[in-house]
């Protein structure tokens, strides 16, 4: 009897662990690529892009962009997400 409990134990949790990531979907969905945000960034603010870095926060989550506009470096923060 034991046996039978804890093979049916095992079975409900490994049944609530696939149900949690079916549900749980893609985390970022609509995030833009760096060439995008290079575009985005020199579009916005001129200059040309020097490096894109993307920055994981979640929700939140964006890229930073270096640019370069009349010899001076500047650093701007694009949006992930559309």
């Amino acid at each position: 009897m034991k046996r039978l409990t804890s093979i049916f134990l095992i079975s409900l949790v490994f049944s609530a662990v696939q149900a949690d990531i079916s549900f749980a979907g893609p985390r970022r969905t609509h995030v833009i690529s760096p060439e995008q945000a290079r575009q985005i960034a020199q579009e916005r603010f001129g200059g040309r892009a020097l490096s894109t870095t993307f920055v994981d926060a979640g929700d939140n989550s964006a890229y930073r962009v270096k640019i370069i506009k009349a010899g001076r470096v500047r650093i701007v923060t694009i949006p992930a997400k559309k």
